[in-house]
């Protein structure tokens, strides 16, 4: 049986770039031999090349550079390959950083890949990509060798590999990424334009997300380890069989059942008929912010989720009578809300990425701090999100097993002009501040004045106002629900359209002809109650903390889940080091250290202070 590598070597042997080194007895031969088994081990990804037709492509050298001609003899880039490569190398190439990821749409001029190269800093990013499968398989062994040998660089080739650049992507840490620069080859990407057009927008939104991840962690992961350290005090240290403090207990609780995820879109107080002919058909999920919205109209959901730390999280539940619900709630939500609420039962979770990686290793990227949490309770359950309760939301149903889920209330737009429905916690702020000159449609529009629009396709036809955060939303779950599992069913009669979501054209009538839901009392009534454990971990991290104020080196290498009070700090080094200089960067490391631990000292003293 052929290895792995023999298909790729008899391949480059027949285009006549890799010799039989027993044959031919050159050194030259062998080493390009051993460094194609080293890119596949490094990059396994091209193994996909191996069992491709390469085509009927050839090389032609000539002093004016390196030619690709097709089985007609035409050249895929102009007589004058190099020249043409320089004209198309950016010009600011020269003033990289090494911090930019280059993206060479088209390899239909291998002196292009050799000019960009040529001006890449160790390391630096750069994701060649062509619509020609054949034309990469007939390259890959040979002149694309020394492109691929390089750290750094990769090529996706084909629609079959899209989803290898988005893996890819993803992979790519946040805090190395300052921007994309293209090196495009036009003639190719002419070839073949809504290929590339899907290229841009994948690479587009995938490194907006992070990039908008890595802001959001730096303006919130102070809190959020706050909060995971305090309500750390809610999970028990022996977790039984029956208690269902931690959402991993729930999982598949709900296989096969309906489930409804309802926001506080605009739309909401129009679906009321939906919700009632949903209620008991699916199992209803609400998201914080739609909680007094539904309340409002006399329906009470079975369950709420929550994510947010901020402390205006709780204006969401004041006044609400919870009771009857199953709460939720992200092991970072603010300490607030379950001091000042009485549901029914709480159900932490933690939050947690996972990636695949484009050397074929598996990884979980989980919000800081979780992995002390769970040294005390054990694994909780993790969800992904998207940034926003109803991404969390739908994450939750699909890890309880509803199949199909249902979205209600999610807008990702400015519905008639508006921000929230009616009933919700923003209206009921705004409202108090209405007056002869003011009125709650001028507040909506301050609002929505601020923020910046786009036009997206609307459920109804046409365009609707969207602006970015939303747009990065519904991006999310367009992205997610064909990679679900589950029949996603999008209710809303007005907002932007959500690609993949099935609509139905009467869902009155589909929801009413569901059966009944089976046993919900029952589960329902098997959640845990709040509770406060006292856990000596923490007391013994609040003594070390005290003990080691001096020393903060120390203690976050003891409690390595703390450095993350260190990020900003760190990346912002990172970046400026050569600007810095060695004696300031060291400055402003031990003032990081030192605001570290006074704000931990504040933040745990009423919580982890031993009882007199």
């Amino acid at each position: 049986m052929k290895n792995r590598f023999s298909i790729l070597r008899e391949i480059a042997r027949k285009r006549g770039w890799i010799y039989n080194p027993y044959h031919s007895g050159t050194q030259m031969e062998r080493n390009r031999e051993q460094s194609l088994q080293s890119i596949l081990k490094r990059k396994p990804y091209l193994q996909i090349f191996s069992t491709a037709n390469p085509g009927h492509f050839r090389l032609e050298n000539s002093d004016k550079g390196l030619l690709i001609l097709d089985e007609r003899g035409r050249a895929l880039s102009s007589s004058h390959p190099r020249e043409e490569a320089r004209r198309l190398l950016p010009a600011d190439a020269e003033r990289w950083t090494g911090r930019e990821i280059i993206l060479i749409p088209g390899i239909g001029n291998l002196e292009l890949l050799a000019e960009v190269t040529r001006v890449l800093k160790p390391d630096q990013v750069c994701i060649a990509v062509d619509h020609r499968f054949e034309l990469a398989s007939a390259l890959i062994a040979g002149p694309l060798l020394d492109f691929l040998d390089r750290p750094g660089s990769h090529l996706f080739a084909g629609p079959g590999m899209l989803e290898y650049l988005r893996i890819y992507l993803e992979s790519i840490p946040a805090e190395r990424f300052r921007g994309v620069r293209r090196a495009m080859h036009a003639p190719s990407v002419r070839l073949e334009p809504l290929f590339y057009q899907e290229i841009e927008k994948q690479t587009r939104n995938i490194l907006r997300a992070k990039m908008s991840d890595l802001l959001t962690r730096f303006e919130f992961e102070k809190t959020w380890l706050k909060h995971i350290l305090i309500n750390s005090r809610h999970l028990s240290p022996e977790v039984q069989s029956n208690e269902r403090e931690g959402v991993i207990a729930w999982k598949d609780c709900l296989r096969g059942q309906p489930g409804m995820l309802v926001g506080a879109g605009p739309s909401l107080r129009r679906s009321r008929h939906l919700l009632e002919a949903a209620h008991n058909k699916a199992f209803v999920l609400a998201c914080d912010t739609s909680v007094k919205a539904m309340l409002g109209m006399g329906i009470k959901p079975h369950a709420l989720c929550t994510l947010d730390a901020q402390k205006h999280t709780l204006f969401h539940f004041l006044g609400a009578d919870l009771s009857s619900m199953i709460l939720f709630a992200d092991i970072v939500a603010n300490p607030l809300v379950f001091r000042n609420t009485n549901p029914r039962g709480v159900a932490f979770s933690t939050t947690a990425k996972y990636n695949t990686h484009h050397d074929g290793t598996f990884g979980r990227e989980a919000t800081p701090g979780t992995d002390y949490v769970e040294t005390l309770h054990g694994p909780v359950g993790d969800l992904q999100s998207g940034g926003s309760v109803a991404t969390t939301g739908f994450e939750l149903l699909r890890f309880l097993g509803c199949d199909p889920i249902f979205l209600l209330g999610l807008d990702m737009a400015y519905t008639g002009g508006e921000i929230h429905s009616t009933g919700t916690h923003h209206n009921e702020k705004w409202l108090t501040l209405l007056k002869r000159t003011t009125s709650l449609e001028s507040i909506n529009q301050a609002v929505f004045r601020k923020r910046e629009i786009r036009r997206v396709p609307a459920v109804e036809g046409g365009l609707t106002s969207s602006d970015y955060v939303l747009d990065l939303y519904r991006s999310w779950f367009e992205d997610s629900i064909p990679r679900s599992g589950v029949r996603v069913i999008h209710l809303n009669p007005e907002g932007a359209l959500i690609e993949n979501a099935e609509r139905l054209e009467d869902p009155v009538a589909y929801l009413n002809d569901l059966p009944d839901l089976k046993d919900l009392s029952t589960l329902l009534s098997t959640s845990a109650p709040l509770a406060t454990y006292a856990h000596p971990a923490n007391l013994t991290l609040y003594q070390d903390l005290l003990r080691l104020a001096e020393k903060p080196t120390a203690f976050f290498d003891r409690y390595p889940s703390t450095r993350v009070l260190l990020r900003r700090s760190e990346v912002y080094e990172a970046r400026n080091r050569e600007k810095l200089g060695k004696e300031r960067s060291e400055k402003l490391r031990s003032k990081a250290e030192a605001d570290a631990i006074s704000f931990l000292k504040r933040a745990l003293k009423p919580y982890f202070r031993p009882e007199r």
